[in-house]
């Protein structure tokens, strides 16, 4: 019989791409690994991997050093973010703001809360641009 692990990770290289496993991987990789570790958790091969990598550097979903990567730790932020604003009307967020105290979670709440108007206000600059 099959290892229920194997079986799990086949059928996830059989949904998706190489590309959006690279993502998938890159985004959980908190500690700089090398292109050879992420691409065998990957699933590919580490050139494609390489190539991946190097565009998440782009877009600033991944950091490099050397030749290791990781996750930005900002990127965590901006996730949080991105959360918040599809569960919550960008106006209620502005709303919201006002009622946040001065301690130190306040202020990390304004922050990301803030951070999600910013890239609503974004979305829609780059969609009038190309809409």
């Amino acid at each position: 019989m099959d290892d229920v692990n194997e079986r799990v990770v086949d059928e996830w290289v059989e949904e998706t791409t190489p590309w959006g496993r690279v993502w998938e991987v890159a985004n959980k990789t908190y500690e700089y690994q090398s292109v050879k570790e992420i691409a065998e958790r990957a699933r590919v091969k580490p050139d494609e991997a390489e190539t991946h990598l190097n565009r998440l550097v782009l877009v600033g979903v991944a950091e490099q050093v050397d030749s290791k990567f990781r996750r930005p730790p900002e990127s965590v932020a901006v996730g949080a973010a991105l959360r918040l604003l599809d569960e919550t009307d960008p106006e209620v967020i502005a709303d919201r703001m006002g009622e946040f105290d001065d301690d130190a979670t306040s202020r990390r709440h304004r922050a990301t809360a803030q951070l999600a108007l910013d890239i609503h206000a974004a979305a829609d600059i780059i969609e009038e641009t190309n809409g």
